[in-house]
């Protein structure tokens, strides 16, 4: 699959996503953003376990 966006805008959504993130959890998977596409948008997802960002 191909995804074409503007780096700024990207980098906005990882930027809101990213305070989702948790970088010093005992999990290794709740370090990472989910990308995906939905109806032809890229929706991004992260969670710590309490709190999700879509």
């Amino acid at each position: 699959m191909k995804v074409v966006c503007l780096q700024e805008n990207l980098a906005h959504g990882l930027g809101i996503v990213g305070r989702g993130v948790s970088t010093r959890g005992s999990l290794p998977i709740l370090g990472n953003v989910l990308l995906r596409t939905d109806s032809g948008r890229l929706r991004l997802t992260a969670t710590n376990l309490e709190v999700g960002i879509n």
